[in-house]
């Protein structure tokens, strides 16, 4: 059995260090700017496996716990290139590949020290039923086809009585309490960010309010707020602030 399995994207990624013309602001924010038409010179390029799915998969198997991962990985070379660095990383690629690309990413690096990010989904969306149990699970965003399958999986998970974490993405906190209520009723560990987490109870509230209130379904919560740390909330809240760090690359 394994001792715990990930479910969610696969991406090939394609970080670029190229540097904008300038910067302008523009409805409350700042904004890099490309010239229409204009040839970029790329500083610098490298590649690698990503997604929200493998990235944690890959983090769980660095920590020694036996790890699964389920999620779309097409037929084409990038995935195979994913799944190649997910055996290195002693992860075990349980669905099987499905014909079509690969979610692919091209990554814009070098933006005031924050990125862009350029994404395609690819088969990420369409992934058939896989099933396969452990002492845990991991769910990432899934949409379309894919969140249809994530829930079917859920289903399994709470038959079993199974721990299970939730990390949403902003599209699926855009949706509403009621589309992700399977998910987070009951759930082990609920994390998102402070803005999602403001979207989802339609209210701007601090971190510390925010997993209060996410806390009468979830049975732990961690709410993260970037530089400015993080609180969690298991019926008593906790506070995490974030020492100074040299950022390397924030995606």
């Amino acid at each position: 059995m394994y001792d715990i399995i990930s479910v969610g994207s696969a991406t090939w990624d394609c970080f670029i260090h190229a540097k904008p013309e300038g910067y302008v602001k523009h409805g409350g924010h700042t904004d890099a700017c490309y010239a229409i038409g204009q040839k970029v010179l790329i500083d610098k390029m490298e590649s690698h496996s990503g997604g929200g799915g493998t990235n944690t998969a890959v983090a769980f198997s660095r920590l020694g716990f036996k790890t699964g991962y389920i999620g779309g990985v097409g037929t084409d070379h990038n995935g195979h290139a994913v799944r190649a660095e997910l055996a290195k990383e002693k992860v075990d690629c349980i669905a099987k590949p499905i014909p079509g690309s690969t979610g692919y990413s091209v990554i814009l690096l070098g933006l005031k020290q924050d990125r862009c990010i350029l994404t395609h989904k690819g088969v990420n969306n369409q992934l058939p039923y896989t099933y396969k149990d452990a002492k845990a699970y991991y769910f990432t965003s899934m949409m379309h086809k894919s969140w249809g399958t994530a829930k079917r999986i859920l289903q399994q998970v709470k038959k079993k009585q199974r721990f299970y974490a939730f990390n949403p993405s902003a599209y699926q906190v855009g949706k509403g309490v009621r589309y992700l209520q399977p998910f987070i009723k009951d759930c082990g560990l609920l994390i998102m960010n402070k803005e999602e987490a403001q979207s989802l109870l339609k209210k701007k509230v601090s971190m510390e309010k925010a997993a209060q209130e996410l806390g009468k379904q979830a049975l732990n919560v961690v709410i993260t707020d970037g530089p400015r740390g993080a609180v969690g909330y298991d019926g008593e809240l906790y506070t995490l602030r974030q020492k100074k760090v040299s950022v390397i690359e924030t995606t």
